[in-house]
């Protein structure tokens, strides 16, 4: 039986840095664009379990803090593209 670990270890430089993204934007999504430490620790530690600390720490200096809006109008029922 493999662990988490083994298996991250598999998973392509490709993969990894697009595991690293979606913690980042993962990051960004929970503290609305802010810096916030309790959530900054989270992320880390989930790129250490997940194997992917290095390509997670390199993502950060890429990306600038994304702040996410909605896709819906409130009281629309048609989604904003």
């Amino acid at each position: 039986m493999t662990t988490e670990r083994e298996r991250a270890v598999r998973l392509t430089e490709e993969a990894k840095e697009e595991l690293a993204l979606a913690l980042v934007l993962w990051k960004d999504f929970k503290c609305g664009g802010r810096f916030d430490t309790g959530i900054a620790i989270q992320m880390l530690k989930l790129a250490d379990h997940l194997g992917v600390r290095k390509q997670t720490e390199a993502m950060l200096h890429k990306l600038p803090p994304v702040r996410f809006t909605s896709r819906f109008v409130q009281g629309d029922n048609d989604a904003r593209v």
